[in-house]
């Protein structure tokens, strides 16, 4: 089961920076046969946004500088992880799923 919540902090001075924060399985469990994470987002309905990073392990993402983003709106977001291992071996992209409604958070 996935919960995302809405964390809007004072903590970037970007406007429009917002923190989800999730409790969701780690995507991938890291080896020593593990080269490069490649991770992608897909936000339905799209914002325009440049993401700081996908922190997976501290379960949360962090976007800076989101347009258009609402907080009467119902997001469904997609992080998937592209794992490649020493051998040069592409192995199968893990995904997480989770969305944020504006009144609950969306568990499932």
């Amino acid at each position: 089961m996935n919960e995302v919540i809405i964390d809007r902090t004072n903590q970037y001075s970007t406007i429009g920076a917002f923190v989800l924060k999730f409790n969701a399985e780690p995507a991938f469990v890291e080896s020593n046969d593990t080269t490069w994470i490649e991770n992608s987002i897909i936000i339905t309905p799209s914002i325009s946004t440049g993401y700081q990073g996908i922190g997976i392990a501290e379960n949360r993402i962090t976007f800076v500088g989101a347009e258009g983003f609402s907080m009467n709106t119902e997001y469904s977001i997609e992080v998937t992880n592209h794992i490649k291992s020493k051998s040069g071996i592409a192995l199968t992209p893990r995904k997480i799923r989770f969305c944020y409604e504006p009144s609950t958070p969306c568990i499932f």
